[in-house]
């Protein structure tokens, strides 16, 4: 790999670990207003919507984490990936 390329790898990687955090956060959160349907009891859907709203949103930062990793990784530093994640 060119390291000048570095930076313009990673801007796309991370831009594609947005699109799929959101998309998955999303997917997630809609996948909260199926409960009922799958006959799911209130109080389940209840107690767990905050949990589920928080791992949704959490989908995010994962991937972006991830996309970090992957380029350590790839520019043979993965010790500093393992360290930091």
């Amino acid at each position: 790999m060119d390291p000048s390329e570095v930076g313009s790898i990673l801007r796309h990687g991370l831009f594609l670990g947005l699109v799929g955090g959101l998309l998955g956060s999303l997917a997630m959160a809609a996948g909260l207003l199926a409960l009922p349907f799958l006959e799911q009891p209130d109080d389940v859907v209840a107690i767990i919507t905050p949990y589920w709203l928080w791992m949704a949103a959490s989908l995010v930062p994962f991937t972006l984490s991830l996309v970090y990793k992957g380029m350590l990784d790839a520019v043979d530093r993965a010790w500093t990936g393992t360290a930091l994640l």
